[in-house]
């Protein structure tokens, strides 16, 4: 192993290339990040893997495998057994074929491919023109004098011949359209309606060529009610002209392949815009809202990512000025800021009860009567609490003037006046009907 990084093992083995790598036996990679393997297998190209058995990857990123291939063209793949690919990107497999075109590709037996991007397969088949497919058995080549890199008479081939010796063509279609059969072209099922191409010539195109010159359609007009109602019967061709002019792409992509300039030109021209960011904490997140500032310089967009039990909002800017993208976060809320339990009872307090809470329980007033109106008690003032009319406590605090009044009646059919002296906790009541 020779070669700059390079690893060589097994018999005979030579890895000259820098990074290369030859195994097996007598294999030789002489390209830099060549690989041969097999028996007598050499990578010369660049990047090149050569494989099997006496196989030959000379061609740069080539790639020759199978038994005796020879891959000589740059991206070009040979495989099978003496299988020539020595243009471009050609690929040829099989067994004693040859692609030579530029991305030709031959397969089959003993097939041919000198045309540009031309294919042929079968059994000593020819394609020697543009974009030429030739298929079957030991087809007659195309007699064009033009060069392999352009179009000859046909674009398709089909080859009926028994050798090599004794070539011959079954069809051949041209580049307008013309095709030729050497047999002939049965249309159905029963032997009546086959057609004889040697003696007609070509189809009939008008009804006039028929034998039976009636009973055709030949012309006819659509009516449809039901779409000439619909608002598509109205679209022309020049809206959608229209539509198809004011379609805008969506400028997608990641801060490491776009500027915040490209997403102010895309946020001025009604663009969408997807735009994804990693970060190395939180991972990727994807924003789609930007908003952008004349005077700052400044797009801006939010993005909202979960990170563990925690929910992290980030702001994405970017300076036009300096096409720099940066990114600041800040934790929105966790799992913590939720109670995890629910208070289940009140403690006693100053006038509460206390105890505990249900859903249908109730939290009362510590009262000694809610009911009653009654009085407990009048030497230090104190009365009970009772519920009023409309349903709210009260407290009936008596007049507690403690001195004795005077009430004077006058009746008014005697002209005199009868005066009583009742102390202060008689009804006026209780006062009359004494006087009375």
């Amino acid at each position: 192993a020779s070669g700059t990084g390079s690893h060589a093992e097994g018999s005979g083995t030579q890895a000259k290339g820098v990074n290369s790598h030859a195994e097996g036996g007598g294999a030789i990679a002489n390209g830099s990040q060549s690989h041969a393997e097999g028996s007598v297998t050499t990578a010369g190209g660049p990047d090149s893997h050569a494989e099997g058995n006496y196989t030959t990857a000379s061609g740069d990123a080539s790639h020759a495998e199978g038994g005796g291939t020879q891959a000589s063209g740059q991206y070009s793949h040979a495989e099978g057994a003496s299988t020539v690919a020595s243009n471009n990107k050609d690929h040829a497999e099989g067994y004693q074929t040859t692609a030579s075109g530029g991305c030709a590709h031959a397969e089959g037996y003993g097939t041919t491919v000198s045309g540009l991007d031309s294919h042929a397969e079968g059994a000593g088949t020819i394609a020697n023109h543009l974009a030429q497919h030739v298929f079957g058995q030991y087809n007659i080549a195309d007699p064009s004098t033009a060069s392999a890199d352009s179009r000859g008479n046909y674009i398709e081939i089909v080859g009926n011949g028994p050798n090599s010796s004794n070539r011959s063509n079954a069809r051949t279609l041209d580049w307008s359209g013309n095709e030729v059969l050497a047999g002939k072209l049965t249309v159905g099922v029963a032997g009546t309606n086959s057609l004889d191409v040697a003696t007609i010539g070509q189809l009939p195109t008008t009804t006039s060529q028929l034998t039976n010159d009636s009973g055709f359609i030949t012309s006819y007009t659509e009516t449809d009610p039901v779409f000439s109602a619909s608002a598509a019967a109205g679209i022309t061709v020049a809206d959608i002209s229209n539509w198809n002019a004011n379609i805008k792409p969506m400028l997608s992509g990641s801060t490491s392949t776009i500027t915040p300039t490209q997403v102010a030109t895309a946020l001025a021209n009604g663009q969408n815009i997807e735009l994804s960011y990693t970060d190395a904490t939180y991972g990727t997140g994807k924003a789609y809202s930007f908003n952008y500032s004349d005077s700052l310089h400044e797009v801006v967009a939010n993005v909202i990512f979960q990170y563990g039990w925690s929910w992290i909002c980030c702001e994405i800017h970017g300076n036009t000025q300096t096409n720099n993208w940066a990114f600041v976060s800040t934790s929105l809320a966790t799992m913590n800021d939720i109670p995890s339990s629910m208070v289940t009872s009140i403690a006693t307090g100053a006038g509460l009860t206390g105890g505990t809470i249900t859903t249908s329980g109730t939290i009362k007033a510590n009262l000694n009567s809610e009911t009653s109106l009654g009085t407990i008690g009048t030497t230090d003032k104190l009365y009970a609490v009772g519920v009023d009319s409309n349903g709210k406590l009260a407290v009936n605090v008596p007049w507690t003037g403690g001195a004795d009044y005077v009430v004077t009646l006058t009746e008014s059919w005697a002209y005199e006046a009868t005066e009583a002296t009742y102390t202060w906790d008689k009804t006026f009541a209780e006062i009359k009907a004494a006087i009375d």
